[in-house]
């Protein structure tokens, strides 16, 4: 199989089982729990104005070896960032945080995980 073939076929995957609309559900939930149970975390996010929260895919990847998990996962990144409407693309560079889905081989969820990185003054 060519990396080509490889590539192809991920991408595949990745489209039959709907994984960034599934990552992009899954951080807007995140951020939902947060903003009803984390009180430090919730003002975070309120800082900059929940309705100025917006999201965008950052990429796939396969992890196929590692040292703790013997089964091969794929994870799907998203990122949170606050809309800057003067300044689109240097809004994206600063992110507030970082939602990673992770799923098995067969398309089932194995783990997510959302990381909000505290305010850089």
């Amino acid at each position: 199989m060519t990396a080509d073939e490889i590539t192809l076929y991920l991408r595949e995957f990745a489209a039959k089982h709907d994984l960034v609309a599934k990552a992009i559900s899954g951080c807007w939930k995140c951020v939902e729990n947060l903003l009803e149970e984390g009180e430090a975390d919730a003002k975070i996010l309120r800082g900059p104005g929940v309705e100025n929260l917006a999201v965008f895919f950052k990429k796939h990847f396969l992890v196929f070896e590692h040292e703790a998990y013997e089964t091969p996962f794929i994870s799907t990144q998203i990122i949170l960032y606050v809309k800057d409407d003067e300044n689109p693309d240097f809004a994206q560079q600063f992110p507030l945080g970082i939602y990673d889905y992770e799923t098995y081989p067969d398309g089932e969820l194995r783990d997510d995980w959302f990381v909000l990185y505290p305010p850089i003054n």
